[in-house]
């Protein structure tokens, strides 16, 4: 099939739709070019059946005044649903998907005095890590002997970085438990 052929088509398809549309238009009412007027029809008439065993009882009306809380929200979900993260409660690593582990580990200057007197010591530390993996918080669960290491834990602890806890998909805030045993000959605490 030729390039030339398929124009001829095309031109022969034109001047014949042409001629059909001459023809409509001439051949009107009246040769005004408008179409003839049409009987005026019925309005249309739409019933509705009501069957009372499907029908619908209309929503109660609720008026909400204010924006719920968490608490409020508690049966709006079904039973098997899971809670959505609390924006303010720090989760224990056994309450999070992903737990929050270090990205910078710290580095603890042992105290002189106890470095001198080559105390050892295990000192347990709570750990509050909010949503981008930043320390909130530092707390001394228990420590032996009590307050030689408390402050160069705090100082290098608050310095970490963590990769955040995650729940349900989403980085959440957590608490982390840590025992460092510091010895003094290796000068470097070992967490667990």
């Amino acid at each position: 099939m030729g390039a030339g052929r398929l124009d001829w088509r095309l031109v022969r398809s034109f001047i014949v739709s042409l001629a059909l549309h001459a023809a409509v238009a001439t051949t009107g009412s009246g040769g005004g070019g408008h179409p003839p007027a049409r009987a005026a029809s019925p309005p249309l008439s739409v019933t509705f059946v009501h069957n009372s065993l499907t029908a619908l009882s209309p929503a109660p009306r609720r008026e909400i005044t204010a924006a719920p809380d968490i608490d409020s929200t508690a049966g709006l979900l079904p039973d098997w649903a899971p809670a959505l993260p609390v924006a303010d409660h720090y989760y224990a690593a056994d309450e999070v998907d992903v737990r929050a582990e270090f990205i910078r580990v710290p580095e603890v200057e042992y105290p002189d005095r106890a470095l001198f007197a080559e105390i050892n010591g295990v000192v347990r530390v709570r750990v509050l890590i909010n949503e981008s993996g930043a320390v909130d918080a530092i707390d001394i669960v228990a420590a032996t002997p009590p307050e030689v290491f408390d402050k160069a834990l705090i100082a290098a602890l608050s310095q970490a970085r963590f990769s955040p806890a995650r729940k349900f998909g989403l980085n959440v805030k957590s608490e982390k438990i840590f025992e460092f045993t510091l010895v003094a000959e290796d000068g470097l605490p070992a967490p667990r």
